[in-house]
């Protein structure tokens, strides 16, 4: 029989074991060591790579009521036919390689949740390699010494490796600024067994109604401001800025790679970054959008083409309307100069030709039976007078960069007599602003000026 005052201590401590219970506050599983945790580890995103490239495979560990971890331990596996472990060592981790899989295990030091550790893959060879992140085990500091790390959930267990074949890579465009209007592709080009790109050549296809096929072949001085890349330009005209242009790589045998783009395409991507950039570049980027615009509405007025059916419609512009006044102000030194007297020659008008280069017509009218001889001389190439089918004689000057629209080009010649006449590209842009009462071509001329006067600015640095 059990005396009164023992029962009286063990009542005591009964009551005194209750009190504890009922005070202390109830503790989460993790945090009172039952072996579970609130963390997750995940493996990084899918990725495609080259034969020889390096591929970083990145794990992770998350909590959404942690904010460290302490202890670690992964076991990733990969495909060693077509990748090979190069990490050896990482800092505050110990790596243990086996065939094909791979064992992390770090301790000690308290990381923060969201971090975790790179694994690198050398891509042996073409194939589609899976990196499986097989089992994840993590802990708190606090129960480092008296727990074992438990296993956590894992939310992301793979990443695709699609490793291909060497093989030439669009790596950018860049916009020809200051002369032509074009796009220039840059590609890198690694050393392929068997292949000689001297022989290669980029083939260009500009969609829409005036669509052409052209080609550039390799030039290995022609390359991007770093020198890494291989460069390769297409030309287009004022109204196809907003056309897709196929850029098609030929190499090897018979092998191609491709990118689409367009003029239109980069001033946008410029113009969502265009606080990167100086003023100048922001300005003439601007102005050549502007005049790809107008050009279009004006050029579908006279050839009779439709905006966006027959050209892709040119989808941005950054001006409203234009001071005509003051555009001829700047312009009011350029005039189109005959000195006919001597010459058999009777009339001679000019127009102006919109291309991816901006050329000039001079045509020539002489009498019946009269033979006329011309000549103009430009950037080193001589243009000649040619008799048209209707008895005019043109001479036609192509290659007139945006910077040069204020030059004037001399035409000399004999027709019966001596004649000279002077014209610029400006010239004409004067006397559309001045004489015409078409809008549309009025529009057209001073978004040309702006292109002209913005390439001036940016030229001059």
């Amino acid at each position: 029989m059990m005396k009164t005052g023992t029962i009286g201590k063990a009542l005591a401590a009964a009551l005194a074991l209750c009190l504890l219970l009922a005070i202390l506050p109830a503790l989460p599983a993790s945090a009172a060591g039952s072996g579970e945790t609130a963390y997750t580890a995940a493996i990084g995103e899918d990725q495609t790579r080259t034969v020889g490239d390096t591929a970083a495979v990145s794990v992770t560990v998350d909590s959404e009521t942690e904010t460290a971890f302490n202890t670690l331990d992964v076991t990733v596996t990969y495909d060693a036919s077509v990748l090979e472990l190069a990490t050896t060592d990482l800092d505050g981790f110990s790596v243990r390689a086996g065939d094909g899989s791979v064992r992390v295990v770090g301790y000690g030091a308290d990381r923060p949740v969201g971090t975790g550790f790179d694994l690198e893959f050398r891509c042996l060879g073409a194939g589609r390699a899976e990196v499986r992140l097989t089992s994840a085990r993590a802990d708190v500091s606090r129960h480092a010494v008296d727990s074992d790390t438990p296993e956590i959930e894992v939310t992301e267990d793979t990443a695709v490796i699609s490793v291909e074949e060497p093989a030439p890579k669009f790596r950018s465009q860049s916009l020809t600024l200051s002369g032509q209007i074009g796009v220039n592709f840059y590609l890198e080009l690694p050393e392929i067994e068997g292949v000689d790109y001297t022989e290669s050549y980029m083939e260009f296809t500009v969609s829409g109604k005036g669509g052409t096929t052209t080609r550039d072949g390799f030039d290995p001085e022609c390359k991007n401001s770093s020198g890494t890349y291989y460069g390769f330009t297409c030309y287009v005209n004022s109204i196809q800025m907003a056309d897709a242009i196929r850029a098609t790589f030929h190499y090897g045998e018979g092998k191609t790679v491709s990118k689409d783009y367009s003029v239109a395409r980069y001033i946008r991507v410029f113009e969502e970054n265009s606080d990167r950039f100086p003023a100048k570049s922001v300005a003439l980027i601007r102005a050549i959008a502007d005049y790809g615009y107008y050009s279009q509405i004006y050029m579908s007025q006279v050839h009779g083409f439709g905006i966006g059916t027959d050209y892709a419609d040119m989808p941005m512009h950054f001006t409203n309307g234009f001071d005509y006044d003051s555009i001829l102000d700047k312009v009011s030194a350029c005039s189109f100069v005959k000195e006919l007297d001597g010459s058999k020659v009777t009339k001679a008008t000019y127009k102006l030709v919109l291309d991816s280069t901006t050329g000039i017509d001079v045509y020539l009218t002489v009498p019946a039976g009269t033979e006329l001889t011309a000549t103009a001389k430009f950037n080193g190439n001589v243009f000649r007078a040619e008799k048209q089918a209707d008895g005019r004689y043109r001479v036609r000057i192509t290659g007139i960069s945006a910077h040069q629209l204020g030059n004037t080009i001399t035409v000399t010649g004999n027709a019966g007599g001596a004649f000279t006449v002077k014209v610029s590209a400006l010239a004409y842009v004067r006397s559309v602003l001045k004489n015409s009462s078409d809008n549309a071509a009025r529009d057209c001329m001073a978004a040309l000026y702006r292109y002209y006067a913005a390439v001036i600015a940016y030229r001059a640095g």
